[in-house]
């Protein structure tokens, strides 16, 4: 089977009916009728925020404070239990802190954008349908 054959099927397919809970064997045979149209978008840079390893960031963090890490913990408490618990606050009293979150996360920003970039495959959109066209039941020996 080609690359574009194989992207086809798998981005066609990718809505899966749910299955109970276990392992069942699959051994069939299958003709399909693959008809779609692919397009690929070109690669683009992105920080790669969501890669950054929390713990080892707090840990160094902490580490590069020096007499101040103790404190620098116990607001890293807090922030984190206030996040957690971010939710269950009130709209008011999330809306009196936006002004200083917002400043917050365009400090973060500034920060996040200072980080070196990484490369992220372009989209691959498919459009098109897959028809099974004949099962081949299998020969009982």
């Amino acid at each position: 089977m080609n690359d574009l054959l194989h992207v086809a099927i798998a981005k066609l397919l990718k809505d899966t009916p749910d299955l109970p809970v276990g392992q069942v064997t699959v051994d069939e045979t299958v003709t399909l009728h693959v008809k779609a149209t692919i397009k690929r978008n070109q690669d683009g840079e992105y920080t790669p925020t969501i890669s950054i390893p929390l713990k080892a960031t707090m840990a160094l963090l902490l580490a590069k404070m020096g007499f101040q890490r103790e404190r620098a913990a116990e607001l890293l408490i807090e922030a984190m239990t206030e996040a957690l618990s971010g939710e269950r606050l009130g709209e008011d009293a999330i809306s009196e802190r936006m002004a200083d979150v917002d400043a917050a996360m365009a400090r973060v920003t500034a920060i996040t954008d200072a980080l070196p970039k990484a490369v992220r495959k372009g989209a691959t959109t498919v459009k098109g349908s897959v028809e099974v066209v004949e099962v081949v039941e299998p020969e009982l020996v």
